[in-house]
């Protein structure tokens, strides 16, 4: 159970708040159209309203095309149902464990199964089956309907909102390590705490997670978040295979520490990567923005060249070839990781 902090008391009065006024929009609806179970309703609605307007949308589209397969599966066992306990047994459990079988292939059926079991044994208590299975049909859209509005319109909490969130954290962490990695790296060769990218992966699943919610169901309802939001994830995915390679190309064994002559050039690079990914933390692109980037890509060519001419002078010959491929490893990481920014 997640605790109560005063962080978290005003979006959960929020969440409160707005279940509790879907539930009375489909309460009152119901009783203004006449619906005999207007509880039906009700309970729908706090199953939809969830806390993002993508999971409420997800949860509509799975509670609705449930619900019509259920009600599809009720009518057709109800017509040929002759009645009596032991065939409305008999029948009930072919219909839930149809439904159950399904619901490994598609969770709609899931709901599915529920309304089977509200209409079902509703309908064979009634003396048109038919009305019964339209009443609870209608009650339910009725309360999803009530919940996707509130979701839509009363404080909506945003999927695409969660991801900018969530990969800002994510850029500040990166440029973080990107600095500590390449002193660890110009100053002793071997790895270091700063060097465990597992921070980094849990937040970019993260962001793989709530980025397939806001493409799934936000997009077209917010097309220009959506957007700009998935392109901050594409420069997320780019770099972080070069986070990896710095990390690896820094656990490596390469024996005693040496000092490099490109230690300036990578200092640069590296700061530039630094103060670029800490301008995307904000998620806004911005002159300012761009600004970092550019100064990424003069990094990259003054140390691109600068290895060139030492390359050239023959100066890389003075170091074994572990140290050497250590070396080429972990600057060509960090060259990855920028030319992702660039990219952009």
């Amino acid at each position: 159970m997640a605790k109560l902090t005063r962080e978290s008391i005003v979006p959960s009065l929020k969440q409160g708040f707005k279940v509790g006024l879907a539930s009375l929009l489909t309460y009152a609806s119901a009783l203004a159209l006449g619906l005999p179970s207007s509880y039906i309703g009700v309970v729908t609605a706090v199953i939809v309203l969830q806390a993002y307007v993508a999971d409420s949308l997800q949860m509509a589209a799975y509670r609705m095309s449930g619900t019509l397969v259920g009600a599809l599966i009720s009518v057709l066992v109800l017509a040929v149902n002759p009645g009596g306990d032991v065939y409305t047994g008999l029948f009930l459990f072919v219909a839930l464990a149809f439904c159950g079988f399904l619901t490994s292939y598609a969770p709609q059926f899931r709901m599915a199964a529920i309304t089977v079991s509200i209409v079902f044994l509703m309908g064979v208590h009634s003396e048109d089956w038919r009305i019964v299975a339209i009443d609870r049909v209608v009650e339910i859209a009725l309360g999803i309907a009530c919940a996707v509005l509130v979701s839509l319109t009363v404080w909506p909490q945003r999927a695409s909102a969660l991801l900018r969130e969530t990969l800002g954290r994510y850029f500040r962490d990166a440029a973080l390590r990107v600095a500590a990695m390449t002193s660890h790296f110009l100053e002793t060769q071997r790895a270091e705490s700063v060097s465990d990218a597992g921070g980094l992966d849990a937040l970019l699943a993260k962001s793989r997670d709530v980025a397939t919610k806001a493409i799934v169901q936000e997009s077209r309802i917010y097309p220009r978040a959506y957007q700009h939001v998935l392109g901050l994830m594409t420069t997320a995915e780019r770099i972080h295979g070069g986070l990896h390679a710095m990390a690896n190309a820094l656990a490596a064994e390469s024996g005693e520490p040496a000092s490099f002559i490109m230690e300036p050039e990578m200092r640069e690079l590296a700061a530039s990567i630094e103060a670029a990914l800490l301008s995307l933390a904000d998620t806004a692109w911005s002159e300012h923005t761009s600004q970092r980037i550019e100064a990424v890509r003069g990094a990259l060519d003054r140390a691109e060249a600068r290895l060139q001419e030492l390359r050239s002078l023959g100066t890389t010959r003075r170091f074994e070839l572990a140290k050497l491929s250590q070396f080429y490893a972990f600057y060509h990481a960090l060259r990855r990781v920028g030319e992702a920014l660039t990219r952009n």
